[in-house]
């Protein structure tokens, strides 16, 4: 996974993700799965933005994760993961947080 938190810096991602989905989600205090809906079977690559300007997110591995044990997604941050859809990476908040999430193939 990658955090670029410098502002003015280009993310480079692999090349061999072809196409993939993108979708707005909005982040609540219960944990639920990044996803564009339902999750693309052959998935390789999910990216979660927090288009916040002043809330943060969290993320986990499981559906237990909270804000007080999730990895933090500051505003207007984009976090790279490279999963399969087999793996759910879960989103948390204090509070409702638009966010964007695209899964590539």
């Amino acid at each position: 996974m990658t955090n670029n938190r410098i502002p003015g810096h280009q993310v480079v991602a692999d090349a061999s993700c072809l196409s993939g989905t993108q979708a707005a989600m909005t982040v609540t205090s219960t944990p639920q799965p990044a996803r564009c809906g339902t999750t693309n079977a052959h998935r390789k690559v999910l990216t979660v933005f927090n288009n916040s300007e002043f809330s943060t997110i969290y993320w986990g591995w499981s559906s237990e994760v909270t804000t007080a044990s999730g990895t933090p997604i500051e505003p207007k941050t984009l976090m790279i993961f490279n999963v399969s859809s087999d793996i759910d990476v879960y989103l948390v908040s204090s509070g409702n947080i638009n966010t964007r999430i695209t899964e590539a193939i």
